[in-house]
């Protein structure tokens, strides 16, 4: 991802909380394989339910198909999606685990699935033996 881009992204969801006389700074954010997370720091006098009722006004300036505003041990982000994110195949996860030592021992023991990755990319991994995994829904679509 291009730190310009995310910096121009940063500029034009300032102007436009600041257009709509709801001033808010973008101090960070993170980077997920599906989403970008700009880190807000709101005016004192800006309030929470006019920062959400913008995040249509947002994902219009920034050209993607959402926005939302999310709330996380003390942190306020905005999330819109990634324009370069794609889909994981099992297969490709599974090459990529079998190359980390730790968790193809894991994935060695009977009864452990693959899941998928996490918000962050992290790997999940399910032991359907544990007695912590009493019931367990899995849902899936074929991409088309």
């Amino acid at each position: 991802m291009d730190k310009q881009l995310l910096n121009l992204q940063s500029d034009k969801i300032e102007s436009v909380l600041s257009a709509h006389k709801s001033p808010a700074r973008v101090w960070g954010g993170r980077l997920t394989p599906r989403t970008i997370q700009f880190h807000l720091a709101p005016a004192a006098t800006t309030k929470l339910a006019r920062l959400e009722s913008l995040t249509e006004e947002v994902a219009l300036a920034l050209g993607v198909s959402s926005a939302r505003l999310t709330r996380a041990n003390g942190t306020l982000s905005l999330e819109i999606p990634r324009a370069d994110s794609r889909f994981v195949t099992l297969a490709e996860l599974e090459q990529q685990l079998q190359a980390d030592d730790a968790t193809r021992r894991a994935l060695a023991c009977a009864g452990t699935a693959i899941l998928g990755l996490d918000a962050e990319g992290v790997p999940l991994l399910l032991r359907l033996s544990s007695p912590d995994v009493a019931h367990v829904l899995i849902a899936g679509t074929t991409g088309r």
